[in-house]
């Protein structure tokens, strides 16, 4: 079964009592990750058990798929309702994983499943579709409504105002990513502690940093084969603090944009018109960066770039002592095939 996206978050308030396998997807991770917290917590707070969530990475279950009905199977130490969450993000499919428990599910257990952008035709998706005891839940870039929602929470839990100038200018920073963008607002909020209204030199004092430029600028080099200046900012970015992990999967959402605007642009849109669709909340400065990105790449090439990233990230996770080695050469090397292109 599949919950429409504008009825996720009713869904998630009170989840139907017969499905006992979520798998969140979609293009924005950081909103996968924010509802399965969300469902987490929830289930959570009806069991006495400390030890009644368990992680598992997707691809130990890729090399090992009989270790979730182990696990599903495995009596809790109180004998309460039992949450396994699944990080399947960058794995290949954990569908034969799942396979087992979609014909036999376990008794007083939810499986959460976090998942990328994944096709129609997936075969992950596809199980959980046609089965009456799970649920998928796609998780699409916030738009301008949902990030405004958000921005009221917060605004709410800080007890601030903010003017209507602030607001417009705060949202059109936002919108990539959920968690990212939730993340921001609440770092706005501590910085104007102490006052009762965001005004609009708050958010350009603090929101878009100088990290954030410096990631910009990494991503579109990287797009327009600039070896130069991707060398130099990327030494810089780590020198400095920035983790590989972060900047790998902020170029994993920069490269399945560039896929999603070539696409449009293969259906009859016009660069402009496909970044605007795609990005519609982008700053200024950066548009004639991406459009040219837009005009250069193909969609086969930006799938290659997100596959071969899907694969950085797992890889980084399983060698985080060679983090900037592994990013360093991927990056080059999506740099590179841009650059012999050109020629």
């Amino acid at each position: 079964m599949e919950i429409k996206s504008g009825n996720i978050d009713s869904y998630l308030k009170k989840p139907n009592p017969g499905h006992c396998i979520f798998l969140f997807y979609g293009q924005d991770t950081g909103l996968v990750t924010e509802r399965a917290a969300f469902l987490e917590k929830s289930a959570l707070s009806n069991t006495s058990d400390p030890f009644a969530s368990v992680r598992i990475d997707g691809q130990e279950l890729v090399s090992d798929p009989v270790r979730l009905t182990d696990e599903a199977n495995t009596v809790g130490l109180f004998g309460d309702s039992k949450i396994i969450r699944i990080n399947a993000i960058g794995s290949k499919s954990i569908h034969k994983a799942i396979e087992p428990l979609l014909k036999a599910p376990p008794e007083n257990t939810w499986i959460i499943i976090e998942a990328g952008d994944l096709k129609k035709s997936a075969p992950l998706r596809k199980i959980m579709e046609k089965a009456t005891i799970a649920v998928t839940l796609p998780c699409y870039i916030d738009a301008v409504d949902a990030l405004n929602r958000v921005l009221d929470e917060e605004l709410q839990s800080a007890n601030l105002r903010i003017s209507p100038e602030a607001r417009q200018n705060l949202i059109a920073n936002l919108g990539a990513d959920r968690l990212a963008s939730r993340g921001e607002i609440r770092k706005l909020c501590l910085y104007v502690h102490g006052k009762d209204v965001i005004e609009v030199n708050h958010v350009d004092e603090i929101v878009g940093d100088v990290a954030q430029h410096q990631t910009d600028r990494i991503l579109d080099s990287a797009g327009l084969g600039d070896m130069r200046l991707l060398e130099r900012e990327l030494q810089q970015a780590l020198s400095s603090g920035n983790t590989a992990s972060g900047i790998a999967i902020m170029a994993l959402r920069h490269f399945q944009n560039i896929e999603r605007a070539c696409n449009l642009v293969d259906n009859g849109s016009n660069a402009a018109s496909a970044l605007q669709k795609t990005v519609p909340y982008l700053h200024f400065k950066r548009r004639t960066a991406l459009t040219s990105q837009i005009q250069n790449w193909s969609v086969l090439m930006a799938k290659r770039a997100c596959i071969r990233l899907n694969s950085t990230i797992l890889e980084m996770r399983q060698n985080y002592a060679l983090s900037d080695t592994i990013l360093v050469e991927t990056l080059t090397a999506i740099a590179s095939s841009q650059r012999n292109k050109q020629r």
